[in-house]
């Protein structure tokens, strides 16, 4: 009996076109703030962009939006590594891809847990 994707070969890539396109529609209202959050801080010292960063609201968006975009940029990545690659390297470099895309979120995360603890810290001084 065969499969789904089987029957309809251009069913399989379905879910990945979908997921691309909403990670990059999710993406769109994120990369505006995330420009007008930037443009607002010129100019502004270390204190007051480690407190801005320090706020739930702000690292959420940010944890949310380098999320997505990593997974965004995993995906692409992934259909081009499927064009130009096969067998055992083609794994090989799906494999290095989501290392390195959880490796950048896990980064993001760290660095915002820090700066949380930091404006705490210079919330109590």
């Amino acid at each position: 009996m065969k499969t789904q994707a089987e029957e309809h070969p251009h069913e399989k890539g379905r879910p990945h076109w979908l997921q691309e396109r909403a990670s990059a529609v999710i993406l769109m209202p994120l990369t505006l703030w995330a420009s007008l959050f930037a443009f607002n801080a010129i100019g502004k010292s270390r204190h007051v962009l480690v407190a801005r960063f320090g706020r739930p609201r702000h690292a959420i968006a940010v944890a949310l939006m380098a999320g997505l975009a990593a997974r965004h940029m995993q995906l692409g990545l992934e259909v081009i590594i499927g064009d130009y690659l096969r067998g055992a390297r083609q794994k090989a470099a799906k494999l290095l891809t989501r290392i390195f895309c959880v490796g950048f979120v896990v980064s993001v995360v760290l660095s915002l847990l820090r700066l949380r603890r930091q404006s705490r810290v210079g919330a109590d001084k």
